[in-house]
This record gives structure tokens, sequence and C-alpha cells, in this order.
């Protein structure tokens, strides 16, 4: 309790000084006198100083009684001794008087000791001062032992009538004699100054003389006090110690309750066919606990490791892949089936309806395993080697011969060994097994690569095109990854998002520039991103926003090398930024940034590669319109950014710029 420099000085004792000039006094350390008083010494020992309307109780400061008391406290031991040991007793009013009192003090056994005052007197201005009242003890000269006797204070006298008459009475003890001096006297028991306090080695009691002359029980040394005596025969003294060995452990030694070192019983280890649930064990060989399952949002086959816990390590995402689209997103599952979430107004959801859907829902005419699934207006997905596709269709863009919008999920004609699927803006590609691409819709900038550009409602070759391990959708353009590590593209070329050192196309398929060891690609509106399989990234095509990511906004008709950007597993462009998943599951993005797509928790627009917040497992991501999302390790699924349509899946309508999980995966 910290009090004045002041303070400290007319209570006096040691002091130690702060630099805020206040003082501690040693006494009132630990002392705290509860939140309406504070510390002061008196005599060397801690009183309280209480606020108005309060009063001191020992080292506590209690509400005021309603009627005018006596308010005595000890501020020092109940006890003074024959040989002049005193105390301490602090006085004061519980209220303020309107005329002085005065409080008479007085001793019920005069003999034994002497007050410092025989009366103290308060007035209107010093009631609530505590006033010391110093006893001190004093022999009388009788071997009478400890005697107990009353310092007695009242009645009081007042003209203020609430205050005349009050009463209070402290009980102390006298202590006789003068023990230590080696002579029994008085009280005491015995007088043996530095006796020894402990009984001989293996005693089971005794009694020694104590510094306080009483006759006490001595402390024992034996076996089983915690202490070694390798002197009495003692190899070891533990109390209590456990006679096992350590769960695991082959052989140890304890200490036995003779006080000798002996071979310890074997608690157990994992792989004794009992499950010590004590040690950590959950399982013993085939021995499973109930429930036993791979954690939410996953699916697999659980097993007993061989350090007796859960083996999760086949478990699986119930998620295994996500595509985001114009304003929706889907979602395949491991278990089969998709579903999706988002706009509805061209029934892209695939529930039959058109109603937006801010939390996912299954595409109705698509059930088993689904080993693909694109997005955009309209969706796809490879399902046992066949394609089907859902929402608008103006351009044949569903592959099934007709310009009919499709609620759920339709098979598109003449596809077989499909691998892979993808969206564009008003059409669709899928690589075959082969190593060929086929697709089907609109045609006005060659997009399909047949040669042509004619709308084709039903899936073509794209000529001159073989050997392609994976494929992808811009808006009005598509390229392939060969399996030489190079890509090659067609379609639409305003802004060089062909790569082929030109803005010019004619429809046919085009080399990229200047790429090798590539490991993936991805298209989105005007630009395409390649992963190299060092880690890095390259981008080319439209750079209005930064989407290219080379710290620049200019547009580049061959790849440039995304800034900063290294580690990089999985790529996704979407329609005006990009993101990339780093192999230590971190992402990062850049580019436009207008609602919080690249969920830096801004919307300032990024140059270069910015790390969206809070994603640390990420395995797969996909950027679409103005949104993104990623697929955790664990099987969920979080997004953020536009959220106008409900599609990042968090059951609401708000735009977020930080990662939320959808709901319902």
């Amino acid at each position: 309790m910290r009090i004045t420099k002041d303070d400290a000085t007319d209570h006096g004792g040691e002091d130690v000084w702060t630099d805020d000039d206040t003082v501690v006094a040693d006494g009132c350390r630990n002392v705290t006198c509860g939140s309406h008083g504070r510390c002061e010494v008196i005599s060397d020992a801690p009183s309280c100083r209480c606020d108005s309307g309060y009063i001191p109780q020992a080292l506590s400061c209690v509400l005021a009684p309603d009627v005018p008391t006596l308010v005595v406290n000890l501020a020092g031991p109940a006890r003074t001794t024959e040989a002049g040991g005193s105390t301490t007793l602090t006085v004061q009013l519980s209220h303020a008087p309107t005329h002085s009192v005065e409080v008479p003090l007085s001793l019920s056994l005069a003999r034994k000791a002497n007050l410092s005052d025989t009366s103290v007197t308060f007035t209107a201005s010093s009631w609530s001062t505590p006033r010391q009242v110093i006893v001190t003890g004093k022999d009388d000269g009788i071997v009478d032992g400890d005697q107990a006797y009353e310092v007695i204070l009242g009645p009081t006298q007042s003209q203020d009538e609430a205050f005349s008459g009050l009463e209070a009475a402290v009980t102390l003890t006298s202590i006789d004699g003068s023990c230590g001096n080696g002579i029994v006297e008085g009280g005491e028991q015995c007088d043996e100054p530095g006796a020894s306090q402990f009984c001989a080695y293996g005693q089971t009691s005794c009694t020694v003389c104590n510094d306080q002359c009483k006759r006490v029980a001595g402390q024992r040394t034996y076996c089983g006090d915690g202490e070694l005596q390798a002197g009495n025969g003692e190899q070891c003294d533990e109390p209590g110690a456990s006679q096992s060995c350590a769960y695991g452990q082959a052989s140890c030694t304890v200490c036995n309750a003779s006080c000798k070192q002996v071979a310890g019983q074997l608690t157990g280890y994992c792989g004794d066919a009992t499950i010590q649930s004590a040690h950590g064990e959950v399982c013993e060989g085939t021995q499973m606990p109930a429930g036993a399952a791979c954690p939410t949002g996953q699916a697999g086959p659980v097993t007993c490791a061989s350090d007796c816990k859960l083996d999760l390590s086949k478990c699986h995402s119930r998620v295994t892949a996500i595509a985001t689209g114009g304003f929706h997103a889907c979602a395949t599952q491991l278990l089969g089936g998709a579903k999706c979430w988002g706009a509805n107004d061209a029934s892209q959801i695939g529930d039959g309806g058109y109603e937006i859907m801010s939390a996912p829902t299954s595409v109705s005419g698509l059930s088993g395993a689904v080993t693909s699934i694109a997005a955009q207006t309209h969706n796809c997905a490879v399902q046992a080697g066949g394609v089907k596709c859902w929402g608008i269709n103006n351009y044949g863009q569903i592959g099934n011969g007709t310009t009919i919008e499709q609620g759920t999920a339709v098979s598109v004609s003449g596809l077989t060994n499909v691998v892979e699927v993808v969206t564009g803006g008003d059409f669709s590609c899928a690589l075959l097994q082969a190593g060929g691409v086929r697709c089907w819709g609109d045609n006005g900038s060659g997009q399909l690569g047949d040669g042509t550009f004619d709308e084709r409602r039903t899936p073509v070759a794209v000529q001159g095109l073989t050997n392609a391990l994976s494929i992808t959708a811009g808006w009005s353009h598509a390229c392939a990854r060969l399996q030489t590590g190079t890509v090659r593209c067609w379609g639409n070329n305003g802004y060089g998002q062909l790569g082929g050192e030109t803005e010019f196309s004619d429809g046919g398929v085009v080399n990229v520039a200047g790429l090798s060891n590539v490991v993936a690609i991805s298209a989105s509106s005007y630009h395409t991103c390649a992963l190299l399989q060092a880690g890095s990234v390259r981008c080319w095509g439209e750079n209005f926003y930064g989407q290219l990511g080379d710290g620049t906004t200019e547009n580049r008709t061959t790849p440039v090398s995304v800034t900063g950007l290294t580690g990089v597993s999985k790529i996704s462009s979407g329609f005006e930024h990009v993101c990339a998943v780093l192999t230590t599951g971190g992402v990062k993005c850049w580019g436009n940034n207008y609602v919080g797509e690249l969920g830096d928790n801004s919307t300032t627009q990024r140059l270069t590669p910015v790390n969206v917040s809070g994603i640390t497992t990420a395995v797969d991501i996909s950027a679409g319109t103005l949104f993104s999302c990623a697929l955790l390790q664990a099987g969920t699924v979080q997004c953020w950014g536009h959220n106008s349509n409900g599609q990042l899946g968090d059951g609401t309508r708000t735009d977020r710029r930080v990662p939320v999980t959808v709901l319902g995966l």
C-alpha cells in the first residue's frame, strides 16, 4: 500500500522510497485494506486508515454501523510480557460527534501493565483520526503464569448524548517470567537455551523444550521423513514414493517403505493389449474407442498407430475440389455429388430454381464421384468419364445440342474418357485421356480452337493440339499445358492473353513464348498465368489492375514473373486478380481488390502478392469474379470478397475482407 512521505515519517520505521516520491512501509507489504482504505504503520505494525463511511476492522475496512460506537483495533500482538514487552491499540469514533467525547482508559489487572494514557478525547474534527494507546507489560513479582487481562475503554463522557456511555474492551495476555535464562520460573515448563528440537533417530515420539520454554513434541528423524540419513542405513527416503515404474519403462528402481532401493513394478506399455488411457493410450491394436472417426469435414479409415494413438493419415477431405464462377461457387464431395451456392439467376446452382442460395445446395442430377468441376455463369463436372453441365445455355455451352437453359445437370453429347473440364465466358472445353481437347459453345473469338468462328452446340476438336495434360479457360480464350512442359493457347488475344508475342489471333492455336517446365495453368477474363516446376509463377495479358503481379499495370504479350513469389503449389486466376497456394499452406493474392477479394483486410489494389489473412493450411484455391475461395486441409472451405449473392457461403450477403467459413460443407 503506498502512503505519502509525510505519513511515512509520522509512522516511523524503515521505509522504501520509489521514483514517484512515495514510500512503501515494510509493515504494509501485501496489506491492501480492501478498496475503501489504505495501510499505514503504527508501532511497526500495519493498520488501516479507511475512507469516509468505513471503519477499520482488523486489516480491512467495513461499513460504519448505523449508531455511534468506539472503533478499537490492535496494532500489535495481543500480549504483553512482564519483561516489558508492549503492544499498541488504536482508538477512534465511528461517526462525527457534535461535542467533544472523552474516553477513559483503565486495566482490569493494573499490576500487569501500564497505559500510555488514562483517557483520550475526540472532537468533531479529530473523531476519525486513530489515537494510539500503548500498553506496556510490567513484572508484578508474582509467579502466577500467563494471565489474561482487559484494557477497558469507557464509559465515554460527552454532551452529545449519542456518544455518552459508549464502552469497549480488548483482552490481552500477560506473559509471566523470562524464557531463555536457563532458570525455570513463572509459567515456564522448561528453560533450556539451544536445546535440540529433534528426537533420536527412530523414536516414535519425544518431548523437547522449545524457545518459548514449553514442553512440546520433538521432531522425529526416521525412515519416511523425507531426509536421507545414510549413517542410519537409509539408501533413500521418499515418503509415499510410487512403487511402480513409469509408463513404458522396461525396468526401474524405487524407494520402498524401508528406505531401500528395490526393483519397481512394471506399469505397462503400448502394445501390451491393454488400453491405458491414464497414460494417453486411446487404442491398442484392433481395440478402438467408440466413435473413432476422421475429423469433421473428412472421411476415411481410422486405425491404431504404433504409439497407441489414432492414425488419421488416411482421412481425406470431404470436399475434394472447389470452383468459383461469376457470382457463385461449387464444391465436389468425397462421397459423391457436388454443392453450389450464390447467384442463381441462370439456374447455375443446379437445384432447378432461380433463388439465390447463401449456403451450399446439392446439384440435382449429379451423384456419384465427381473428378473435376468448373464454374462460370454455367457449370460443368466430370463424372465417370463423361461431362454434365447446367446453367445458362444461350450459346450452346451446355453441350447438349440446344440453347435451352438447364436448371439441373445434363450430359454433354458425345464425350467419353474425359479427365478434366473447364468453363469460359460462354463456352466449355474438355481434356480427353488421350491428350486431345474438345470445346463447345460461343466461338466469336475462335475460343473453340476448331479453326472457325462458328458457334458449336456440341463438342468439336481443337485443331493441332495433342499430348495435353491440363487445360484452362478465360472469358474468350483457352490454353493447354502439354507433356513437354510448354503451353499453347487459342481464342481472343486482345490483351496479349495468348502469350504469342502479338495481340493478333486468327483463331488457331499458338505457342506461349518463353515458357518451359510448366506444371499448372490458369486463365480468367483477359489474362493467363502459369506455375513453373520451381514454384514460381509467370503471367501475361491484361494488367490494368496489376493482376500480372509484376509491380506494374502494363499489359504484357509474353509471360512476366510475378514479383517475390516462390514456393507455390497451386494457382487460380480470377476476373481481375490472381491467388496462389504456397507449400507452407498460406495463400497470397494480387491485382484488383475492389471489395476485399485479395483477403488482406483492405480494398487496396495490389500490384504484387500480399498474404491472405488467417489461412495457414490451404491445399487448393479458386479465384472468381471479385471473390476467392480456398480449400483447407481439414476439408473445409473459406471464402472472402464480394458477397452480394451469398457467394461466400456464410449464410449472409455481407462482403468480407478476410476469409469466412462456408457453412454446410
